[in-house]
Order: structure tokens, then sequence, then C-alpha cells
């Protein structure tokens, strides 16, 4: 989990291009929710297909690396990291087990 949680949080950070707050808290189900806010929050683009591992390998480039390594530790795990919500200034990724 402590992995998985570290991944998110990584993944949270680098939609923040020019800094802000991530935040962690407990969601609904045992699922735990990473907010991270600042200006221009936006996931990269690429980046949801990277978490649900609909990449194929030739599309990887390293802005996207990070995204498909978390899916591959999350299918190995038992977790999921996904975007949940993106809306200004804001993105929220859930993290939740999947076993």
């Amino acid at each position: 989990f402590c992995k998985m949680l570290l991944s998110a949080i990584l993944i949270a950070y680098e939609s923040l291009p020019k800094g802000g707050v991530i935040k962690v808290e407990k969601g609904q189900d045992g699922d735990v929710l990473i907010h991270a806010s600042g200006d221009n929050a936006a996931p990269r683009q690429g980046m949801d297909k990277g978490l649900e591992g609909d990449l194929d390998l030739d599309e990887i480039d390293p802005r996207l690396v990070h995204s498909y390594v978390t899916w591959l530790m999350g299918e190995s795990y038992g977790y999921q990291v996904r975007i949940k919500n993106v809306s200004d200034h804001h993105v929220t990724l859930t993290l939740a087990a999947t076993k």
C-alpha cells in the first residue's frame, strides 16, 4: 500500500507544474483521495491511459513512464490509481484496492 500511495502522490505532484498543495484523505469504501491544488493543475496528456495500462509500449515517453509503472505495480499489489476529477486548478486521484 505504501508504495502505491507514494506513487499516487508523485503523480499528483506531476499535475502541479507551478507548485501547489497536495492533500491526502480517506475516501469512501476504504479508498484514498489525493487532491492536488495549484495554478494550472492538470494531469499530463496521456496520464489517464498510463494509469489504466492502455498504452502501447511505442507510445510511452519519459513523461508517461511513471503512470504506466504505477499501473504495473497496482496490477501486482492489487491496487489502482485513477484520475477521479479535474477542474480549474484542482486534480483528484483515487487509490483503491482491486482485490
